[in-house]
């Protein structure tokens, strides 16, 4: 049984692969890496500091192979000290890439007490060219997770325009 098994394997790896342009979803895992540039950090007298150009890496191994890989990002981050902790509100810009491709594109995080949130949208190039992954992190997590899709660029939404007032 242990041979027909085996057998049954290699037949299921010689199988064409999925379709790259079709939506897939993805979960995964990420290591914080090092801070290349701490940034500069100006605080005025209420408490509310702004830090600019922060700059680092960190490593995502995901279920999918084209969203693994070395993430670099420079972040401008807004924070507000409070009596519960503070708020953290970051936009930056993300680069993953691998031996096939890149993906670059923007994220916006939440960090408050109980909640570590990274929202990130990145558009393919090389071999992803054409597709767009959009990606929710959790940092609260040991280790930080995420769960994104990858989708086909054109296939994506137009943004809807605010009612006017």
């Amino acid at each position: 049984l242990a041979l027909l098994a085996g057998l049954g394997s290699a037949v299921l790896a010689q199988e064409e692969p999925a379709d790259p342009m079709a939506p897939v979803l993805v979960t995964g895992t990420m290591e914080l890496g090092p801070y290349t540039d701490y940034g500069t950090e100006t605080c005025d007298a209420a408490g509310v500091c702004r830090i600019v150009g922060q700059q680092g890496s960190f490593t995502y191994e995901a279920s999918d192979p084209r969203l693994d890989g070395e993430v670099t990002f420079t972040t401008n981050v807004l924070s507000y000290e409070q009596p519960t902790g503070g708020i953290y509100v970051n936009l930056s810009t993300r680069v993953l890439g691998n031996d096939d491709g890149r993906w670059v594109g923007t994220d916006t995080g939440l960090a408050a007490p109980g909640v570590d949130m990274e929202f990130i949208v990145m558009q393919g190039e090389g071999a992803y060219e054409g597709l767009t992954a959009v990606v929710r992190e959790d940092w609260s997590k040991n280790p930080p997770t995420f769960v994104g899709a990858i989708v086909p660029s054109d296939k994506l939404p137009d943004p809807i325009e605010p009612p006017a007032e």
